[in-house]
């Protein structure tokens, strides 16, 4: 069991690390963007959080070994990495805060919390502040949630349908990253089925948040 956790673990930490990377520079640009000294304040502290995270990471990556990239689930990242990107090109903080402090800090609370077991055990083994990267994770995600609905209740109907779809856009770029992790737990049936569980609940809350639901006028429209 142990040989095929380390074996799994490797391409894991890979995607993990990139998570955090593309965290680190979204929230830097976030800040630019930011209308208030607080929230440009708290969003720059994310960044250098998520570059220490993806530093961590890239130490355990050191000692570890790389293996093979994790192509579909690296792919499916950059997907939503150049969704993030798109949005702070058009100056939308507030879908990209959807896509960064809902959704990626939310799949990433996920991969930080499996159930106990081998891959917990040597997780904490090759990245021993797991419950402070958590404890930080949940603190962005905490960020979309102020902020988020603040921007919302300013923005005209029109402005509010865009932000609505710009979530169910990135409800399916969630999706998308979930499946294509699932080969990376191939063989770790307990940590796959926790895993997939866990994701797709996620992804269902998504889509029935208040914030990405559709509008009732777009039904009437």
């Amino acid at each position: 069991m142990t040989a095929r956790v380390l074996k799994a673990l490797s391409p894991i930490m890979m995607a993990a690390r990139r998570t955090e990377q593309i965290a680190r520079d979204v929230s830097k640009r976030q800040a630019e963007l930011a209308t208030t000294a607080g929230l440009r304040q708290a969003l720059r502290q994310q960044s250098c959080q998520e570059a220490a995270h993806a530093a961590g990471f890239d130490a355990a990556l050191q000692y570890l070994g790389e293996s093979s990239a994790p192509l579909c689930m690296l792919d499916a990242l950059e997907d939503l990495a150049a969704r993030l990107h798109a949005d702070l090109d058009r100056g939308d903080l507030p879908s990209s805060m959807i896509g960064l402090q809902y959704v990626l800090e939310g799949l990433g609370s996920i991969a930080l919390e499996p159930p106990p077991g081998d891959l917990a055990r040597l997780g904490d083994k090759f990245v021993p502040l797991r419950k402070l990267v958590l404890h930080q994770e949940m603190g962005h995600r905490r960020l979309g949630e102020v902020w988020v609905p603040r921007f919302a209740a300013a923005l005209s109907t029109y402005e509010r349908s865009r932000l609505s779809a710009a979530g169910r856009d990135y409800a399916a770029l969630a999706n998308a990253v979930v499946e294509a992790g699932l080969p990376l737990l191939e063989g770790l049936d307990t940590d796959r089925d926790h895993y997939l569980r866990a994701s797709r609940a996620f992804v269902t809350s998504l889509y029935d948040h208040p914030l990405v639901s559709p509008p009732v006028e777009e039904f009437a429209s």
